[in-house]
């Protein structure tokens, strides 16, 4: 299956196993990422303050709830056909 631009050209194929090499390594990237983040990156409070930080955690839960619900809302009114 070959990809195509926008303009008709294919796309390099340093480009193509480049994005397939880290399509098959994307788990291990991630924990990676993940520790490093953890341990080289030290916390800071958003607002310089426990109370705007908790603020922001607040606002924080609130849009992922929102985005839950939304996507429940979604999923409940129009089924989605998967492959596989």
């Amino acid at each position: 299956m070959s990809s195509s631009r926008a303009n008709g050209t294919p796309p390099p194929r340093w480009l193509v196993r480049l994005g397939a090499f880290f399509f098959k390594v994307r788990n291990q990237l991630f924990t990676l990422l993940l520790l490093v983040m953890v341990f080289a990156l030290h916390p800071v409070q958003a607002g310089g303050t426990e109370a705007s930080d908790r603020l922001w955690n607040l606002v924080g839960l609130l849009v992922a709830a929102a985005g839950e619900s939304l996507r429940v809302l979604v999923i409940g009114t129009r089924y989605i056909r998967r492959g596989g």
